[in-house]
Order: C-alpha cells, then structure tokens, then sequence
C-alpha cells in the first residue's frame, strides 16, 4: 500500500504544517483570523492576499463580544472577481459587505 495514501500517514501542507489523523485543534495553526465589523472592506481583501493560507475571517463586533459574520475566502474571491466590485466596496464598512454578500452565521446561546 503506499503511505502517502493511507488515512493515518501525516501530511505536510504548503504552510510547512505536518498534521495527521491524531492531530487535534488546539495544536493546529488557526486557518482564520477575526476582524471588527467598523473597518473597511479593503482590510479583508488585504488579509487575504497577506495570508495564502487564510481560508477565512470571522467578523466581530467592535467590543470583540458579539459574532456579526464570517467570510470565506472562496466567497470572498467570488464576489471581487466580478466587474467593478473591488471599487465598489473596498472603502465601504465591512458591515455593509458582510450584511448584504454573505449569509448570516449561525449561532446558538450558551
């Protein structure tokens, strides 16, 4: 069988990470970064060209208390690569990106 195939080989990633089937979150790089909601959109498209390795940002409100979105990279990607879009929102507020081009996050009360 060859090992590279094999569910419990490590594997190492383009960022150097090696992880495996035993590896668990807390020792894992964190793949997202958060963001409070008054900053401009131009802030995300920036992170993610900083960070090739960033699937995601978690946007939060400005006391970092309340989850106010998430925006993936995929997404993200898909909404600046149409016409015009990048001039239209990166002085924007992030609120108004995340209100109207991503979905609201799903989330439950302690």
């Amino acid at each position: 069988m060859d090992t590279t195939t094999h569910p419990h080989t490590a594997q190492t990633g383009r960022n150097g990470l090696t992880t495996s089937i035993e590896s668990i979150l807390e020792n894992i790089n964190s793949q997202c970064m958060f963001i409070k909601i008054n900053h401009v959109a131009k802030k995300v498209e920036d992170a993610f060209e900083d960070d090739p390795d960033l699937v995601g940002i978690i946007v939060v409100d400005e006391n970092e208390e309340c989850l106010m979105g998430m925006i993936s990279r995929r997404r993200f990607m898909e909404i600046y690569s149409k016409p015009f879009r990048k001039e239209l929102h990166n002085k924007k507020p992030l609120k108004l990106l995340v209100k109207y081009e991503f979905d609201s996050p799903l989330s439950f009360d302690a």
